[in-house]
């Protein structure tokens, strides 16, 4: 299973076994996701929060993935639903590896106005 569906079938446990336990993940915006995560615990509930302020609706559609054998790259849509607000927008994450776990990240909304604007 690829972190991609675990994400979207609400498996943060398997996300657990996929990061590094010393994972730093940055999430840019200004929302109450936004922020640098460190460690696999403050990862996984970065992810809970998502899923929770979203009734577990937000998913990644990733549309383009480039990759090397350090560094992925992802361009995809991300949807959700919150109360009345819908995210329907573009996103790019930057993920690097080591020893087949996920060490670094960077979520980087394609409009953060819209981002930050559905989490609030």
């Amino acid at each position: 299973m690829h972190i991609w569906e675990a994400f979207d079938k609400n498996d943060l446990e398997a996300i657990g076994r996929m990061v590094s336990e010393d994972i730093v993940y940055r999430v840019s915006g200004r929302g109450p996701l936004s922020g640098i995560y460190k460690g696999r615990l403050m990862f996984i509930k970065a992810l809970e929060k998502a899923k929770e302020l979203s009734g577990g609706t937000i998913t990644v559609d990733p549309f383009v993935t480039l990759a090397d054998n350090e560094y992925v790259f992802v361009f995809g849509r991300a949807t959700g639903r919150r109360s009345e607000k819908v995210l329907d927008i573009e996103h790019c994450y930057l993920y690097r590896f080591s020893n087949g776990q996920l060490v670094e990240g960077r979520t980087m909304p394609v409009d953060l106005y819209e981002f930050d604007e559905f989490w609030k």
